[in-house]
């Protein structure tokens, strides 16, 4: 295996297991609809490895060129092209538990932070018309939405930042955030119409209660719609969200030790919520 193979992901473990339903039986599965966490602007999925039992099968998708720092030239549409292929060879394998064998479509949810929400929204976009794999609904965590306004603003942000004093992986994760800015800036968000009208999945949004702080007492571009229940997505779609759930932290450091127990019940209730029928849920919840 060449080392540049190996950087870029399509021979490594990607999608990776998170964890699974029970890490006591971790073959076992109650019927819980697995989950597929895409990474961030950064690249990584460190900040899901942080997470607390989640109690289904976790899934989490990486930036397989976080090393290599090539670019998607067809931006966020082919990364999302990369990553549903992935997602659909995953869930085809023998080995993949979470799925009754030999029914098709096989369920699955979506979700990510930040560059992660939005990558959920274009791969169930790819998976609409899909036979084999269903996506049930997808989580935003504190992705706001990229309307025209938004665009314009990252695409000022994106000055070069001194990358003096930091750690090479501190250094490959502010080039990967700096690509991401520029995808997002280029990027058409999907729609779901003629025979797809109204069968986009349901989403759910969770949102920072606290604004970036910045040296120079300035507003962040991901705090610009801060003060809009829904990040600037009505823009998109007034209804995009059945849910918009508060979580404490901002955007930066939402997955950090001492939000960790909350975030990860947090998360947690909404996967039940996107997965279940209304009278389904009361009885997760009790059961969590």
């Amino acid at each position: 295996m060449s080392s540049t193979a190996a950087e870029d992901g399509e021979l490594l473990d990607n999608p990776e297991l998170v964890q699974p339903e029970n890490w006591r039986r971790i073959n076992t599965w109650s019927g819980r609809t697995p989950v597929f966490l895409i990474h961030d602007g950064g690249g990584t999925t460190f900040a899901y490895h942080c997470l607390e039992p989640m109690s289904r099968f976790t899934y989490g998708i990486r930036n397989p060129h976080f090393f290599t720092q090539k670019k998607f030239e067809g931006g966020i549409c082919e990364m999302a092209k990369l990553y549903t292929g992935w997602i659909k060879q995953t869930v085809a394998k023998e080995t993949f538990t979470a799925k009754k064998q030999g029914k098709l479509p096989v369920d699955i949810l979506l979700g990510g932070w930040s560059l992660g929400g939005l990558l959920s929204l274009q791969i169930a976009r790819e998976l609409a018309e899909d036979k084999d794999v269903r996506v049930r609904g997808f989580l935003m965590i504190d992705s706001v939405c990229p309307n025209e306004a938004r665009k314009t603003a990252i695409h000022a942000a994106m000055g070069s930042e001194s990358e003096e004093g930091k750690s090479k992986n501190q250094i490959l994760s502010s080039r990967s955030l700096t690509e991401a800015r520029r995808m997002v800036g280029e990027w058409t968000l999907p729609q779901w119409d003629g025979e797809l009208k109204g069968k986009r999945p349901k989403a759910i949004l969770l949102k920072c209660r606290e604004t970036v702080p910045l040296s120079d007492g300035g507003r962040s571009v991901l705090d610009l719609d801060r003060a809009h229940t829904q990040l600037g997505w009505e823009w998109y779609d007034k209804d995009m969200f059945t849910e918009v759930i508060p979580v404490d932290g901002h955007h930066f450091n939402l997955f950090e030790q001492t939000y960790i127990p909350g975030i990860t019940r947090t998360i947690r209730t909404a996967l039940i919520k996107l997965d279940t029928a209304p009278k389904e849920e009361e009885d997760e919840e009790m059961f969590e």
